[in-house]
């Protein structure tokens, strides 16, 4: 199996940022499928953060919106809403603890 170096890079920045940052990572490196799908779903979020700075409501929208509607529209932003929801439930849970 060959691995892309750029998908590498990709999946273990997040994780050492994440763990020197706050203690704790997403574990992308432990991942079996090292695929390009987090390295799609980080271009099609910064091919959209232009206009998402200035017109939010879309983000918002978009974020309301079933996970089956998500994944009609694009694979890579169901994969960015996953990451989203999976980031809000641990700051929900840190809260409250």
């Amino acid at each position: 199996m060959l691995f892309v170096m750029k998908h590498i890079f990709l999946k273990s920045a997040p994780d050492v940022v994440m763990e020197y940052a706050y203690g704790r990572s997403d574990h992308r490196l432990e991942d079996k499928n090292w695929g390009p799908e987090y390295h799609d779903a980080v271009l099609e979020a910064g091919k959209a953060a232009g206009l998402l700075k200035q017109m939010m409501w879309i983000f918002y929208f978009i974020q309301g919106l079933p996970e089956w509607v998500a994944v009609l529209i694009s694979p890579s932003l169901d994969l960015v809403l996953r990451i989203q929801r999976v980031r809000l439930s641990r700051i929900v849970l840190n809260n409250v603890c």
